[in-house]
């Protein structure tokens, strides 16, 4: 699991088949860069993105319906070492 906080980064990281996880409000709130980042995902065939609960724009919504690209919300009280375990042990 890889931090990102800029589209640069993470247009060189993503190979494709990845569950993207975007908590960053600067991020998630920058509508430009959170659409750019989907589009970037849908291009490499990602899986789709995991976002935090309130911070799903409805472009993104949009978006993802448009891309049929999984989108969820992850509640605050997960923590992400807690859902790289989930992930990892699975």
């Amino acid at each position: 699991m890889a931090c990102v906080d800029d589209k640069t980064l993470f247009d060189s990281m993503i190979q494709g088949g990845e569950l993207i996880v975007v908590t960053n409000v600067d991020l998630t709130q920058n509508e430009e860069t959170i659409l750019q980042m989907m589009r970037t995902a849908d291009e490499k065939q990602a899986a789709g993105f995991i976002i935090n609960v309130g911070q799903i724009l409805e472009s993104v919504r949009n978006l993802a319906e448009k891309l049929s690209m999984p989108l969820f919300e992850i509640d605050w009280c997960l923590h992400m070492v807690d859902l790289s375990l989930v992930i990892c042990k699975s």
